[in-house]
């Protein structure tokens, strides 16, 4: 963990900054690869990161970082979106969670002011996790959802399909049971007879009336 001394008023005031500076290098001695601890004064200026970050996120040694603008170092973008919540944090005096994206990596991070002996944010201290991987998943589990919506929107459109066509079968099975010959069930219909031809070869099937020689009303009368 690299880190940048501030100079302070009172013994009260150096004895904070060492048990501060103490917490951020523990901390960044027990990162993994996928997380990071910085520290910024008020100006963004960096005072600490632990080494992996520095590395992974900025492809350089973190004792090239200290002392060096943050919002220099982000593209322009990236560093208007933090530098935007960073201030939010400066005005609630509060902590602030946020995750945001760079260059296809995305960052959970929590931004929480630290202050001095008289209560005024003296610096801000970050603690972020790398969640692409997370968010992979998410995108690929919304890719699944969406394929399985449209597959279940098929599938309704096919069942209701067989279904209208069932019941068609029914209306023509019925018809043709009472004596209507195809032309007058088209008619009926306000179809073609070649549709309606369509439905009696589906009924022959669905009945099993293999011999085509089978008067199909005739084999429908002797049903119940």
């Amino acid at each position: 963990m690299q880190r940048q001394k501030i100079s302070g008023n009172t013994n009260q005031s150096k004895k904070n900054w060492f048990d501060y500076d103490g917490m951020v290098r523990g901390l960044g001695s027990l990162c993994d690869d996928n997380e990071i601890v910085l520290s910024l004064n008020r100006d963004g200026i960096i005072e600490c990161i632990n080494e992996k970050a520095a590395l992974r996120r900025f492809n350089v040694k973190a004792s090239k970082l200290i002392g060096k603008s943050v919002w220099e170092i982000l593209e322009p973008e990236v560093a208007e979106r933090r530098k935007s919540i960073f201030n939010q944090v400066l005005q609630s005096r509060k902590p602030v969670r946020f995750m945001d994206e760079r260059r296809g990596s995305w960052l959970d991070s929590m931004v929480y002011p630290f202050f001095d002996v008289r209560g005024r944010i003296q610096r801000l201290f970050i603690l972020g996790r790398d969640i692409t991987h997370l968010k992979e998943k998410e995108k690929k589990i919304q890719m699944m959802n969406q394929e399985l919506e449209q597959w279940i929107r098929e599938r309704i459109g096919d069942l209701r399909k067989t279904n209208e066509q069932l019941e068609e079968e029914i209306q023509v099975a019925d018809l043709t049971r009472y004596g209507k010959t195809t032309k007058d069930i088209a008619a009926l219909f306000n179809t073609s007879a070649r549709i309606v031809e369509v439905h009696r070869e589906h009924i022959r099937k669905k009945l099993g009336v293999k011999n085509r020689h089978t008067n199909l009303r005739t084999y429908l009368l002797t049903l119940n």
